[in-house]
């Protein structure tokens, strides 16, 4: 038996009226949790189901038909409900779901099959930044050692009370955020992951209302919430730990986070790695960088590339096994064990004056800036640079050329913006971006490639 399911057995015994899951008006505590993780795992086995795909919004039900999956030995594919309608189906296909449980009930698809020869526990699929959505194979013992990992690393840091804000079908929700949180006997609050896109300030209630201790975010997330503490008239004094990764964070945000009390800690993670690799805590934090890297994690840089050794993820699904994950993001290690994250490899752009530079770099420079919302650079084989940006309705042009100007002060010459043009939000409804808010540059690029727009030059 797992790690999560020998505690979760040990609370529902010793802690059987703790509240484990709460969403919205309903809520389970640690004994009733049990008994419905046994009970769905008994019916999957009497439905003979092999590969479950669970296509439900963030609710109490996502968390119980995964966990059962976990006691029954099959293997579950989650859903992320921002894959377009293709990306699905392929998802649906390549992992050869037999049956898929979402708010209609439990349907059956297809006669179950063998996938795989290893005992896969989980199959989660990375929306990435090109082609189609991959699945990376996860076994019971790899999430256990995450888990574990966590739990140790972060210590005292663990809270009695979580507020669940991603999307579950996210390695980094699911598996660093509820996995350790059950594992030590706190209440999880499920959010609704679809209603911070549309209400910027339902983050900041959902942690007021809750009182949650901590969170996980992504960097567009936190921006969010530090907008709406400035315009709050009290701090959110129960919580005491924000976990921020998904993408780099700027050290302009990292520092008005700070500034309005808010506990934020950054972190590097990847889906083959099972989520996190490394993470700042209250212990051990060094802002601007992404921490230090967990107990279980061997790596190295190699060409200025960040390489994982042993990652958690076996294989890729219907790939060859590696030991070896060539990360494709360029990073550093310092004497003190800090990982610093520079940009992707591949992203990167050289000017026709013959200068490598790193996209992310800038981007991340010119995000701290609380007009500027997103930004996407370009400029390879030419001259001089442009960038996409995104800002709210309210921000002005010259707000917006004024943010690049002060962003420019601080960078050399070759890297600073001469034209930019603002752009339509990027979003995962168009396939701009990833579950974790990474941007996917080859769609957004594509997009306005072939619109006619003139750019401001500064």
């Amino acid at each position: 038996m797992s790690l999560l399911l020998r505690s979760l057995k040990q609370h529902a015994t010793q802690n059987s009226h703790c509240c484990a899951l709460r969403a919205q008006h309903e809520s389970v505590s640690y004994r009733q949790l049990w008994d419905d993780v046994l009970h769905c795992s008994r019916y999957l086995q009497e439905q003979q189901v092999r590969v479950l795909a669970i296509a439900l919004p963030n609710s109490i039900d996502w968390v119980i038909w995964d966990l059962a999956c976990l006691q029954a030995n099959i293997t579950c594919v989650p859903v992320p409900w921002f894959f377009s309608a293709q990306q699905r189906q392929h998802l649906l296909r390549d992992a050869q779901v037999d049956s898929i449980v979402s708010e209609e009930g439990l349907t059956r698809i297809a006669a179950a099959v063998d996938i795989v020869d290893d005992p896969v526990c989980k199959i989660t699929y990375t929306s990435g930044s090109t082609g189609q959505p991959k699945g990376v194979c996860l076994t019971a013992s790899a999430l256990d050692t995450l888990s574990t990992s966590l739990v140790d690393t972060l210590g005292d840091s663990l809270t009695r009370s979580h507020l669940s804000i991603l999307p579950l079908s996210v390695l980094l929700e699911n598996v660093a955020g509820v996995y350790p949180a059950l594992v030590t006997g706190a209440k999880v609050h499920l959010a609704d992951s679809k209603a911070v896109l549309q209400d910027a300030g339902y983050l900041y209630r959902a942690l007021h209302g809750t009182s949650a201790n901590s969170t996980i975010l992504v960097p567009e997330l936190l921006r969010a919430l530090t907008a709406a503490q400035s315009r709050a008239s009290s701090t959110l004094k129960n919580l005491t730990y924000v976990a921020v990764g998904g993408a780099r964070v700027g050290c302009g945000l990292l520092e008005r986070a700070q500034k309005l009390a808010l506990p934020v800690y950054e972190g590097y993670g990847l889906s083959e790695c099972g989520s996190v690799v490394s993470v700042n805590t209250p212990q051990h934090h060094r802002m601007g960088t992404a921490g230090k890297l967990l107990p279980h994690v061997k790596a190295s840089i190699r060409n200025g590339e960040l390489m994982i050794h042993s990652p958690l993820a076996s294989h890729y699904l219907h790939q060859p096994h590696f030991n070896t994950l060539a990360t494709g993001d360029c990073a550093h290690i310092d004497a003190d064990g800090y990982l610093t994250i520079t940009g992707r490899r591949k992203n990167l752009l050289i000017t026709s004056w013959g200068r490598n530079i790193n996209p992310e770099w800038i981007e991340t420079e010119l995000t701290t800036n609380e007009n500027i919302r997103q930004a996407i650079v370009t400029g390879d084989a030419e001259c001089s640079l442009s960038a996409l940006i995104v800002a709210d309705a309210d921000v002005t042009e010259r707000s917006i050329s004024n943010a690049i100007k002060h962003t420019n002060r601080e960078l050399p010459g070759y890297a600073q913006i001469e034209r930019w043009r603002r752009v339509t939000p990027f979003s995962n409804a168009n396939g701009q971006l990833t579950g974790s808010g990474k941007p996917v540059r080859a769609a957004i690029l594509n997009h306005y490639r072939d619109t006619h727009h003139d750019y401001t030059v500064l």
